[in-house]
């Protein structure tokens, strides 16, 4: 049984010291933060006092205990204050941040003065006494040993509630009080463990086996600093595994009674340090990706809201200006109509015919301002229909005869195939949906230099299906795919129709979906015709 409890209390600390001791490591060369460095230097601080703590455990008198025990205090005296200043590092102190040097050398300052008194005096460690027939421990506590207990408890109290009070300050902050939420746990689950220590102190008897705790805390903290910047669950449990059991296979390879058994303690000791190590760089890797992605991210959402900035300010660019342009613009085509009509006299034929196509360019861009106006309340969500009952074929018969002139004078042929006798009975803007039908014919018209353009209407169910068809210079499959986005006229648009900004199909398509109906164009190619299908629901 006094065997048993000597293993025990031995490899409690050869555990603890050896893993805190690889934390430091892993803190240090995967570290890119003062943090992290400075979790690393708790983290030698605890290693050092669990390795203080083995060599009591060894000691065979009183007085190499105490000397023992003198030693392990450096780890422990080490403990709040590498804590208190990580708690710095970690929440960002205003003050800690702008008085960084000073801050150190009082923090350490206090931490040194313990030091000098635990080896100069015995006012920390006195007298010491046999427990678990294995353990030196010090009892009674020396005089200054409570003073001691309750600094250590203020500092770490005090670490926490600076910790909670930033915690509740930074609402917005899902990394930081994700962060907090596994400091809490696991410094939580640490101090737990490793304040038993000074239980003992005072009389009550607990096996030093709880002290494994620490690592397991201190892993959590450790790993939750350097990634994501919080390690997954799953790749926590992996490493922490890994790292134990390297800190067992060390110590089975201490205790091998045999040759064979030291042979194959070696075997398994390589083998779980070459594992560690891969899995230590895989993580180093997958961190500095995360945070390559995180940046990434970051600079994907600066982009986004730039352009969402961007596209704001077109559109109240296009609502403004267009509203600016339509006024005057109307008075200078209510003039020119004035004049055409002979209202200031009799105009000679040649000033008749200037006058009239400026008239019909001003008309133009009349429209052009009425679209550019249309777009911007289509993308701010403010273009208003006024939907009442109507005849689709009524409406689609009064725009076909509308285009008849212009149809004759280009030489083409304008077919309408229409059920005789019907309706067509739809909930309908008949202004908007006037402009589609007027937008698909005239540029079937535009787009079409010989051959015939045909307006098919037909009843599909519950749908009314609109089909207009041209003979024109058709499409290919890029111009189809990018037909109906703003300000993106097909290829050869603008060979054959200089105006055209491709804003018309767009405004079209947004009036059909507004009417709950759906808009395809198609074509067999360039040179083939074009074709596009409008479907609304009937009523």
């Amino acid at each position: 049984m006094e065997f048993l409890q000597i293993t025990l209390t031995g490899w409690t600390a050869l555990i603890i010291t050896l893993s805190m001791s690889v934390l430091a490591a892993v803190m240090f060369i995967l570290g890119t933060k003062r943090v992290h460095y400075t979790w690393g230097l708790f983290s030698l601080a605890t290693a050092m006092w669990t390795a203080g703590f083995y060599a009591v455990t060894l000691a065979e008198s009183a007085s190499e205990a105490q000397f023992w025990w003198k030693i392990t205090f450096i780890g422990i005296i080490l403990v709040p204050f590498t804590f208190f200043h990580f708690v710095l590092e970690f929440i960002e102190n205003k003050w800690f941040l702008k008085n960084r040097t000073f801050a150190l050398i009082l923090i350490y300052g206090v931490a040194l003065q313990f030091l000098v008194v635990n080896f100069t005096s015995n006012s920390l460690v006195d007298q010491v006494t046999f427990l678990f027939n294995e353990i030196y421990y010090d009892k009674p506590a020396a005089p200054l040993h409570p003073f001691f207990t309750f600094f250590y408890t203020s500092l770490i109290v005090f670490g926490y509630y600076l910790t909670f009070r930033e915690y509740l300050k930074r609402k917005s902050d899902i990394l930081f009080r994700s962060q907090v939420k596994y400091f809490f746990l696991g410094t939580g689950i640490g101090f737990l463990g490793g304040s038993m220590d000074f239980i003992l102190v005072y009389g009550i008897e607990i096996h030093p086996i709880r002290n494994l705790t620490v690592i397991l805390g201190s892993f959590i903290v450790g790993f939750a600093m350097l990634r994501y910047k919080l390690f997954d669950v799953r790749v926590v449990t992996a490493q922490l595994l890994t790292l134990i059991l390297l800190a067992f296979s060390f110590v089975r390879l201490v205790f091998s009674t045999s040759i064979e058994e030291t042979i194959f303690n070696i075997i398994i000791l390589s083998f779980t340090f070459v594992v560690g190590v891969y899995l230590i760089l895989s993580v180093k890797k997958e961190v500095e990706q995360r945070e390559q992605i995180e940046k990434l991210a970051k600079d994907l959402r600066v982009a986004n809201e730039r352009l969402k900035e961007l596209d704001k300010l077109k559109s109240q660019f296009l609502s403004i200006a267009s509203h600016d342009l339509r006024a005057p613009l109307t008075a200078i085509r209510n003039f020119m109509s004035i004049m055409l009509d002979g209202t200031y006299g009799k105009l000679p034929a040649a000033a008749n015919e200037g006058m009239r196509q400026v008239f019909e360019r001003a008309t133009e861009m009349a429209k052009s301002v009425d679209s550019y106006l249309n777009v911007s309340r289509i993308e701010q969500g403010r273009m208003k229909y006024d939907f009442v009952d109507a005849d689709l074929l009524k409406i689609l018969s009064d725009t076909v005869s509308i285009f008849k002139p212009n149809v004759e004078q280009k030489g083409l042929e304008l077919k309408l195939n229409v059920p005789q006798g019907e309706t067509f009975p739809i909930k309908a803007d008949i202004g908007k949906l006037q402009e589609v039908l007027n937008n698909l014919v005239d540029n079937s018209i535009k787009y079409t230099p010989k051959g015939s353009i045909t307006v098919s209407l037909e009843k599909k169910g519950t749908q009314a299906r609109l089909v207009i068809q041209d003979t024109g210079v058709g499409m290919t499959e890029n111009t189809m795919r990018n037909l109906f986005k703003l300000f993106s006229p097909g290829e050869d648009s603008k060979k054959i129709n200089p105006s055209s900004t491709g804003v018309g199909l767009y405004i079209t398509k947004a009036h059909v979906e507004a009417h709950k109906g759906t808009i395809r164009a198609e074509s067999n190619g360039e040179g083939k015709g074009s074709r596009f299908v409008v479907e609304l629901p009937l009523k």
